[in-house]
């Protein structure tokens, strides 16, 4: 279960960072979570693909906790020392070995440098013991290890990992893993043909009714609740102040044309968010969208209201 090596399912990888780097780089601590590492090979992975994609700042801040059920103590000393052999790191895509490993003073043996290594914390885990190491993840990762688990207990150790996800969340796994009937509401599809999932959060409110608002608390998260007539006469918005985030599912907030008609509620609805510090919106489907969050807002809400908007995006006078 141990044996694994640098960039070991490259591709994955890359698909991965691509899907969940707009919502890692929108938070102020944004923090992975990297679950059966062994020798380390997959975080200090993750840690140079994000180097490279970025910022100085925003990686700075970056955090990737890796554990492992491993309990001699033998992979937390790789792992702090981030010392491989030279032939461990003969797969490495071309430049990676000169820009982020130094030599160790050992004939052989490179070290990662520390720009990359500071951004790996690793702790001892065992997922069986179903309990999360933390909350509010943007990305957690489990390859390679669900496979050893019998069905029931890769149903609870999933359950885990969704109550860890950040909403909105990534879940990474290995290639042949399908995610259980049992939890197909908890989690969407990202990519077709990959192992790339979204955490879907689900409110349990029994037999309440959740009114335009109210506050919600998901996980360590509170929501504001805000009513938008608009895809349904029923149709919510859940706003997240804190980190910015409004989860929109098919309300059309993103107004482009000016032939529609929209109800007094959907256009105060509108006039609310505006009022909001919105810098990431995830809809029902398709990428979240990350940027120029607030004037698209303010802009479908002068489009709805049938007020012109000048070229650049900004309100006429």
């Amino acid at each position: 279960m141990a044996f694994t090596f640098f960039f070991r399912d490259q591709q994955v990888l890359e698909r991965l960072v691509e899907h969940s780097l707009p919502g890692l780089a929108g938070r102020s601590h944004p923090r992975i979570w990297d679950a059966g590492v062994a020798m380390g090979q997959e975080p200090y992975t993750l840690s140079i693909m994000f180097a490279e994609r970025m910022g100085h700042f925003a990686f700075n801040n970056l955090r990737i906790d890796a554990t492992d059920v491993e309990s001699t103590g033998q992979f937390a000393q790789m792992i702090e020392a981030g010392v491989y052999p030279k032939e461990e790191l003969s797969r490495l895509p071309e430049g990676v070995l000169d820009k982020y490993f130094e030599p160790n003073g050992k004939p052989g043996f490179f070290r990662v440098i520390e720009k990359i290594r500071r951004r790996v914390a690793y702790q001892r885990h065992d997922l069986l013991s179903f309990h999360e190491i933390g909350h509010g993840y943007s990305l957690v990762l489990c390859k390679n290890v669900l496979l050893h688990f019998q069905p029931p207990e890769r149903i609870e150790v999933l359950r885990m990992f969704h109550r860890a996800l950040a909403p909105g969340g990534f879940f990474a796994t290995e290639q042949t893993q399908e995610m259980p009937r049992e939890l197909a509401s908890r989690f969407q599809r990202v990519i077709p043909d990959g192992p790339l999932f979204r955490k879907v959060e689900s409110v349990e409110c029994g037999s309440c009714l959740l009114r335009d608002g109210d506050t919600i608390k998901m996980g360590d998260e509170e929501f504001q609740v805000i009513h938008t007539p608009g895809h349904s006469s029923d149709s919510i918005c859940l706003y997240n102040p804190a980190e910015g985030v409004l989860f929109a599912g098919d309300s059309p907030l993103l107004i482009t044309s000016p032939t529609g008609t929209y109800e007094a509620g959907f256009l105060a609805a509108l006039e609310k968010l505006c009022a909001c510090d919105v810098r990431r919106i995830y809809f029902g489907h398709g990428a979240p969208v990350t940027e120029r969050c607030n004037q698209r807002l303010r802009d479908s809400h002068r489009i709805a209201a049938g007020q012109p908007i000048g070229h650049d995006g900004a309100g006429t006078q």
